[in-house]
């Protein structure tokens, strides 16, 4: 166990967090207890339009007085964008979806890189080889996103231009970007750039920063027996953990407002307005949310009625905390100073994928 412990630190891993990973394993995962689906009026709130409008209007006119950052996990390849062309390519034959690639190929704005008159286990070969364009080992930011009638633009471009609208603050559009460590030289010099690009058609500026997934988060695979992977070499192998750990870099950003968007979750510019409403709407939320607790601790450190306590177990029960004890006036100040998270939630529309519990 020891011996494996050191391996795990000797990787950058942490002995604590190597202990817990291998307990982790050992015992496998503990589900939580899940009491209900969430729902309108039981978690999800259902807003009117002109709640939207009013918080909408809320957000825009109190953006001078609060720092704003976008933090967008960006340090994923795209092989899983073009699984289904790696294994036609390894395969030597299109497969189904494949051929749906193939016959809409001059909808991705890279086609204008490909030779289209060739074969298409050539243009695959154009697309993936590593001697070629290497789409699939590509940071997902820079790849070719959306085609406009004079430009192309990469994912990381429309997260400059969607910044703009919506996180501004004291003349700045802060953006903060976690990067893969072996694409950190290439995107900060195409970066600026972009940053560059953008500051003049747009009539802003950006401070732009970036960090990468920590070493120390990563995760060591274990096969069927419990035995930890390792190279030829006797080298312990491990992976980047899920975007879970990216909640370490998240903690260390000074900011009053956080947007947290996925590299890959962008819209072309004639799709942009629903984006940016509801972003200033979960923004505007957040702000009133925020100012209702501050409100609540600051009542609570001048006194501590009875009357005071039941107006600050109600602001909880409608954040979703319910206690089933009494707390004291110190408890309820600890469970209400802390960061706040409000989050869109899309129509269950028969689509897969987790809901809200």
């Amino acid at each position: 166990m020891q011996t494996l412990i050191n391996k795990m630190m000797k990787a950058g891993i942490p002995e604590d967090l190597a202990q817990e990973q291998i307990r982790l394993m050992q015992r496998g995962t503990r589900y939580c207890d899940i009491v209900s689906f969430a729902s309108i009026g039981n978690g999800i709130i259902a807003l009117s339009d002109d709640e939207v409008n009013r918080l909408s209007r809320f957000y825009d006119n109190r953006t001078s007085d609060v720092k704003i950052l976008k933090f967008v996990p960006a340090s994923g390849a795209a092989t899983r964008m073009f699984k289904a062309l790696i294994k036609s390519r390894a395969d030597q034959a299109i497969n189904q979806e494949a051929q749906v690639f193939f016959e809409n190929i001059t909808e991705f704005p890279f086609s204008e890189y490909l030779d289209l008159s060739l074969d298409q286990l050539s243009i695959l070969d154009q697309l993936l080889a590593e001697d070629r364009l290497n789409m699939d080992a590509m940071p997902k930011g820079s790849i070719l996103f959306h085609k406009y009638e004079n430009e192309t633009r990469t994912a990381f471009e429309e997260h400059l231009v969607e910044g703009v609208d919506y996180a501004t603050s004291g003349g700045m559009v802060h953006i903060h970007f976690t990067i893969a460590p072996e694409a950190m030289e290439k995107i900060k010099k195409d970066m600026r750039q972009w940053s560059e690009k953008y500051s003049k058609r747009l009539g802003c500026k950006y401070d732009l920063e970036f960090s990468i997934q920590l070493p120390s988060t990563d995760t060591v695979p274990f096969d069927l027996d419990l035995a930890p992977l390792e190279n030829k070499n006797g080298v312990l192998l491990t992976r980047p953990g899920g975007h879970g750990s990216l909640i370490h870099n998240l903690n260390r950003l000074k900011a009053d407002i956080i947007f947290i968007k996925n590299v890959d979750n962008v819209v072309p510019d004639k799709n942009r307005r629903d984006t940016i409403l509801y972003k200033k709407v979960l923004a505007g939320l957040l702000m009133e949310v925020r100012n209702e607790a501050r409100r609540m601790i600051s009542l609570l450190k001048a006194e501590d009625s009875q009357s005071t306590m039941d107006s600050a177990l109600t602001f909880l029960k409608k954040m979703g905390t319910e206690l089933t004890y009494r707390p004291d006036s110190q408890e309820l100040i600890r469970l209400m100073n802390r960061p706040y998270r409000v989050c869109g939630m899309v129509k269950n529309q028969g689509e897969p994928g987790g809901g809200p519990f």
